[in-house]
């Protein structure tokens, strides 16, 4: 930011965020001098009560946001970073405090896990006061301009209220709502709902508690471009597999029922772009996308149809937070919801679910399913019968594309392959050139690279995508599938 001179630009903005102590104090050229909210971590607290009457008297109008570990924000007395804060309180009771609660915390634990597939205590990663600012940023606003954040190779979106950005990016917000909502307690008085908002501040750690680990050791080994392949014993006939009784309607009596012809699956992969296939996608009988896929502004190359979209649990609040796009775009659209049972299934009555339920109910156009139990243990068991690994015991996670092969090969009499590259591809020598995971997401991270951490991770879940691909090459010989874009 220094030398930058975007000091008056950030003042213009209608709210302003900033983090931990970082000053604005002879630096007002460069970063402003408006701060509309302030998100302290708990290790911070110590340097703005050193100069508490600058951050709480004299800053009154400003909101702080403090987050910590519940042994130091306990409120039974024992937590000495919200005794502190309480203290202020009660000193400055014009000061608008709040603290993280701990459900706001665990929250944003799961984003880290399904994002990155790393549970976040047992991999001895720390939270930066980044991502919680990010999360806050993304509840409260209808557009973020973020001022300082280094550009990487990488690219993340949270599943739920967060995203990592480069600079100068705008966004769309995730979730709606005052940032305290159910995230927060408050300490002191509630602040104003703000409707444009910056943040200020490079966040240094985030990128890196995202680098995925690789080791030497281990039993379950993943080496697809050296001797593993598995043939299967016998093979599974999917098109009598588990049947269409897996799938339970999420709202109504409906039943999964569609049967096509000829069907394209469309992948996300960035060797769409420039391909023209579109108009070819929208003349086969059905068109099954995966996820978050968006067709406005990609129709050339992708189309525009839908007749299945193949959603995962942590791209739901992405799918609904766009319904015009990916949810009532297209007449009579079958969605198949698929996660865990704990967090989709109709028993456990969590919140995705009652979210998928609100969306079901509202959109009468809409078939909406999600996989039950008893399948997705079928789906386990196919994985291991298919590659000779289990796939909880080798620290496997299934791809949405794996659950979205299956679902075709048990609709569709053929499918075409729209995007998919052949298990061999990040092989080659030398090496193909970068290519973003998504075609939607040009700053996303390599495919490649994507698809060799993946494979080759041992320590935390990983989806083996590259497996994978040895079985559907498999799979292609028995149920009539052809790839094209690349062809093979």
């Amino acid at each position: 930011m220094l030398n930058a001179g975007l000091g008056k630009e950030i003042d213009k903005a209608d709210f302003v965020i900033r983090m931990n102590n970082a000053p604005t104090q002879g630096f007002e050229r460069d970063v402003g001098n408006k701060t509309s909210l302030r998100v302290v971590s708990h290790t911070t607290v110590p340097w703005l009560l050193k100069n508490e009457i600058h951050y709480f008297q004299q800053s009154a109008s400003t909101i702080y946001v403090i987050w910590g570990p519940e042994n130091k924000m306990r409120q039974d007395g024992k937590g000495p970073i919200f005794n502190a804060l309480m203290k202020v309180a009660r000193k400055y009771p014009n000061v608008k405090l709040y603290a993280v609660t701990r459900k706001k915390i665990q929250d944003c634990d799961n984003i880290f896990q399904n994002e990155t597939g790393k549970n976040r205590m047992q991999s001895g990663a720390f939270l930066s006061t980044g991502f919680f600012t990010m999360i806050l940023a993304m509840d409260i606003c209808d557009n973020i301009q973020v001022y300082g954040m280094i550009n990487d190779s990488y690219f993340v979106e949270f599943a739920t209220c967060a995203t990592t950005v480069p600079c100068q990016t705008i966004y769309r917000p995730l979730c709606n709502g005052h940032p305290l909502k159910g995230g927060g307690q408050q300490v002191a008085q509630q602040g104003p709902h703000s409707q444009k908002i910056v943040i200020f501040g490079a966040i240094f750690l985030l990128m890196t508690l995202l680098i995925l680990y690789s080791s030497n050791s281990g039993n379950e080994i993943y080496s697809p471009f050296h001797n593993f392949y598995h043939q299967p014993s016998k093979y599974t006939d999917l098109k009598k597999w588990a049947g269409k009784e897996g799938y339970v309607a999420v709202y109504g009596n409906k039943s999964m029922t569609l049967h096509c012809h000829q069907c394209a699956l469309v992948t996300s992969s960035s060797h769409l772009l420039g391909s023209g296939a579109g108009e070819e996608i929208d003349q086969a009988e059905c068109v099954i996308r995966m996820n978050d896929a968006p067709t406005t502004g990609y129709e050339h190359d992708v189309g525009s149809r839908s007749t299945v979209r193949v959603v995962a649990h942590s791209s739901v609040f992405r799918v609904v937070r766009r319904p015009s796009e990916f949810l009532n775009k297209t007449s009579d659209l079958v969605v198949i919801f698929w996660g865990p049972p704990t967090k989709i299934g109709k028993d456990a009555k969590g919140t995705l679910f009652r979210l998928i339920q609100r969306v079901s109910m509202s959109y009468s156009n809409l078939s909406s399913f999600t996989i039950v139990p008893s399948k997705m243990h079928k789906f386990d068991s196919l994985f291991q019968r298919e590659t000779g690994r289990d796939r909880e015991k080798s620290r496997s996670w299934l791809s949405t594309g794996w659950f979205t092969m299956v679902i075709a090969i048990e609709t569709c009499d053929s499918i075409h392959v729209y995007g998919m590259v052949p298990p061999n591809h990040c092989g080659k020598r030398p090496q193909p050139k970068h290519m973003p995971y998504h075609y939607y997401k040009p700053r996303g991270p390599d495919e490649c690279v994507t698809y060799l951490q993946n494979e080759r991770g041992r320590r935390g879940n990983h989806h083996r995508f590259i497996t994978e691909k040895q079985v559907f090459a498999r799979w292609a010989k028995l149920y009539n599938i052809t790839f094209s874009h690349p062809k093979w």
